[in-house]
């Protein structure tokens, strides 16, 4: 999350006074311990990680998810058309497959602001 993203989050939870930590940090460089994270819930991050780093992410998530811990993620469907960061679902099951069990694969479907329907993945993965 970026240092304005923290500070927006901060001010609402203060707002409906609910506790949060909150920090800023590379995802190259996680700054949890190892194995203590129960749950992982990842929005569109993984489709914006540079090819040369998705190694490196994805044996970040596994670093500080619990064994057995869970790993959602939403990410672009190639029915978005042809892009470096648009995936099949082949491709996630190669690069999460190592590290994880993968649960189930879902092709969803959002009409977003701009009235342009787009396509995801939703995957859900247990850490091994």
């Amino acid at each position: 999350m970026s240092d304005e993203a923290v500070k927006y989050a901060r001010n609402k939870s203060q707002k409906t006074r609910t506790t949060i930590a909150l920090l800023v940090s590379s995802f190259l460089n996680l700054p949890f311990k190892h194995k203590t994270i129960g749950f992982v819930f990842d929005f569109g991050c993984f489709h914006h990680v540079e090819v040369e780093n998705r190694a490196s992410f994805i044996r970040g998530v596994n670093n500080v998810l619990k064994t057995e811990g869970m790993y959602l993620m939403v990410c672009f469907s190639y029915k978005n058309g042809p892009a470096w960061n648009h995936f099949r679902k082949d491709k996630l099951e190669e690069l999460f497959g190592e590290y994880f069990d993968i649960k189930w694969i879902k092709h969803i479907s959002s009409v977003e602001g701009d009235k342009v329907t787009r396509y995801f993945y939703e995957i859900l993965m247990e850490n091994r």
